[in-house]
């Protein structure tokens, strides 16, 4: 469990960790671009000192630090769009058009590349991208198959357990690359899941909100993804945006770093494809 409140309130830190700790509080959005030797000159002190301060506040390291800290703080300052009865139709348009923005903002104060460019790279060797999905998220999980689909890349989804489960235990782990969905990331059946991917060294990759930590023991990577769990608070698009966005970073950089390949897979396609009238 991250120690957010030492973060927050400072306490329990050694002076020299404190001076880490307000520079931290106080240019957030500036660590994703540092160093640890460029946060340490920035704060006065030593590399060892600021790796003493990521191991106190819970973090295994500087790395995990610099991508996690965003995450975990921006819990606390993430805002509600929440909705109320009898709006008028222009107060929620507008408030849905901020949303939209806002939540996309911060997910990009989410992203790690290297984590972004690594699972990229999977998906290039994988022959097959796979997703679990569960209940709502299926509607996520479609939109990413598609897409998948669209650039050349074979993408199926699974939403049934026993399913989930046999493909967790059959599949050729070089071959495929698995996303799991879970705004939660704390259901037992997302768990379970995740347990029989890791027993089976599968590649797997979560996306799930920020309360999601557990999954870091089974996934090689975790994305994360904002959630409010309040129907009041657009809590399901907000994670659908948010996720989907994600999403939209991944099947981009793909299509990026396998441009010739997706081009010629698209038009191939387009000499077979036949339209029917509507």
């Amino acid at each position: 469990m991250l120690k957010l409140e030492l973060v927050l309130q400072g306490t329990g830190l050694s002076p020299a960790e404190s001076g880490v700790n307000n520079y931290v509080l106080s240019h957030v959005d500036d660590l994703m671009h540092m160093t640890i030797r460029s946060l340490a000159e920035a704060c006065y002190t030593t590399p060892t000192t600021v790796i003493r301060y990521c191991r106190k506040i819970g973090y295994s390291g500087f790395e995990e630090f610099k991508i996690r800290i965003r995450q975990d703080l921006s819990r606390y300052d993430f805002e509600s769009y929440s909705i109320r009865r009898s709006e008028k139709p222009v107060e929620v348009i507008n408030k849905l058009r901020v949303m939209h923005a806002d939540v996309i903002s911060k997910t990009v104060d989410l992203i790690s590349l290297t984590q972004l460019e690594a699972i990229v790279q999977r998906i290039r060797e994988a022959e097959v991208v796979d997703i679990i999905a569960f209940d709502a998220n299926a509607a996520l999980a479609d939109y990413a198959s598609h897409y998948f689909f669209q650039v050349g890349k074979i993408c199926n989804v699974y939403e049934d357990i026993n399913q989930q489960l046999m493909l967790a235990m059959y599949a050729r782990p070089q071959d495929h690359v698995i996303f799991i969905l879970s705004r939660s990331g704390l259901s037992p059946r997302v768990l379970k899941a995740c347990q029989q991917l890791k027993a089976n060294r599968q590649y797997a990759v979560a996306v799930t909100g920020q309360s999601g930590d557990e999954l870091n023991c089974y996934c090689a990577h975790v994305l994360h993804a904002l959630f409010k769990d309040d129907f009041r608070e657009m809590g399901d698009l907000t994670f659908f945006t948010s996720a989907k966005f994600l999403f939209d970073c991944l099947i981009n950089l793909y299509c990026t770093a396998n441009y010739d390949e997706v081009l010629e897979k698209e038009k191939r396609y387009n000499d077979l494809y036949i339209e029917e009238p509507f």
